[in-house]
């Protein structure tokens, strides 16, 4: 193996580190999600009120 051959390799990203980085990235959607969820569901009861779960 020469010294270019091995230069590309070794700066090439390998595998398991896109697969990381895609984990990260699906981590930070979902988490995200979340909270805009749980900021959606203070914001509904901040206008309606709790009166609305308790009938």
């Amino acid at each position: 193996m020469n010294q270019e051959e091995l230069a590309k390799k070794l700066l090439s990203p390998s595998k398991n580190s896109r697969l990381e980085k895609l984990g990260k990235g699906l981590t930070f959607a979902c988490l995200s999600l979340i909270v805009i969820i749980v900021a959606m569901i203070l914001i509904f009861v901040a206008q309606k009120g709790l009166s609305t779960f308790f009938v």
